[in-house]
């Protein structure tokens, strides 16, 4: 059972991430105990996009609100091309939620029990959980590792079984180390069993249904013109158009592809203000000659003549998805950023 304040923020995650809810629930129940240790090992599977480190994030950080409950920190393996390089990082990492103002680095050398006796000392006087997380640990990042000079000793696959033990060989139950991989084969861990929280590819009526609670507010949302009069579609018809260019970009550009949340997100604001033009064009004046007037939209006439438009075929479109696919781009809330959260 979560702790009491941080119950409704939970809710509130599972409505600004639909289609989580389960994946929520699995890390509650992992990580979300304050009078139960959590497992030492944890590991997060699915394809990229699939929401791991955003729904991973965004628990941590409610379970983090209070510093004394829980903290963490992210170590991108890809950084690390050598134990020694993720050692460092690991016993650095820690010694900075104990000491963050300190900026002495500690030694670690390129050894096993060395590495466990430099985080068993990094944790001593550290209070509440405190959970790492390293992400990306797929068979492509063991090629680096096997490739690199200074891999000394260990090998990949007993590199993953030490760290998967590393709370256990510490001795400290309030360490957790959180896995995030498009999969973990079980001989990784050396027999360990390990839990698993995997995250399936979005379907597309779950697309569908997240990219709705990003629907413009306006028909001239995303686009450089300025009304000429007041007035805008209901509400309802412009979820209903908003709805159905989503569903038709997904038909359109996602079968044989990858496409994921923010660049489908990004690719139908990029279609909307040429899209829904014919219904500005079709706006009726009042009586009063002041304001526009707009009834209800017929979907497909307007996807008909957004079709004969070249809004779903051609090059320039091709070159646009092809744009938005390489660019770094993400969604944080209603708005695009960085894409360090990837769904």
């Amino acid at each position: 059972m979560t702790a009491p304040d941080n119950t409704s923020t939970i809710d509130q995650l599972k409505r600004k991430y639909p289609c989580r809810e389960a994946q929520f629930d699995s890390l509650i129940s992992f990580l979300g105990h304050d009078s139960f240790p959590s497992p030492p090992a944890l590991c997060l599977t699915g394809l990229p996009s699939s929401g791991k480190r955003t729904i991973l994030r965004s628990t941590l950080e409610t379970l983090g609100s209070s510093r004394d409950v829980v903290q963490n920190a992210w170590i991108d393996c890809r950084e690390t091309f050598s134990s020694h390089l993720l050692f460092d990082r690991i016993v650095s990492r820690i010694t900075d939620m104990k000491w963050p103002q300190q900026t002495e680095r500690i030694k670690v050398l390129n050894d096993v029990n060395n590495f466990v006796v430099q985080v068993t000392r990094a944790l001593d006087g550290l209070t509440g959980k405190c959970i790492l997380v390293s992400p990306i640990l797929s068979r492509a990042n063991d090629k680096v590792l096997e490739n690199a000079d200074c891999i000394a000793d260990l090998n990949p696959d007993s590199l993953f079984s030490v760290l998967s033990r590393l709370p256990t060989l510490t001795s400290s139950p309030s360490l957790t180390l959180i896995f995030l991989a498009t999969s973990f084969p079980p001989r990784l861990t050396s027999g360990l069993p390990l839990p698993t929280i995997h995250f399936p590819p979005y379907t597309k009526f779950q697309l569908c249904k997240i990219l709705s609670l990003h629907a413009p507010e306006s028909v001239y949302d995303f686009s450089a013109v300025e009304p000429a009069f007041p007035g805008d579609l209901d509400d309802a018809e412009l979820q209903k158009v908003w709805d159905g260019l989503v569903s038709a970009v997904i038909d359109t550009f996602g079968p044989g592809t990858a496409l994921d949340v923010p660049t489908i997100l990004c690719l139908s604001r990029t279609l909307w203000p040429e899209f829904v033009e014919p219904i500005i064009k079709a706006g009726i004046l009042c009586d009063d000659g002041d304001e526009l007037v707009f009834g209800k939209v017929d979907f497909l006439g307007l996807f008909t003549i957004a079709k004969r438009k070249g809004l779903f075929s051609g090059e320039e479109i091709v070159k646009k998805r092809t744009m938005l696919t390489t660019t770094n781009t993400s969604i944080t809330g209603s708005t695009m950023a960085g894409r360090a959260d990837v769904w």
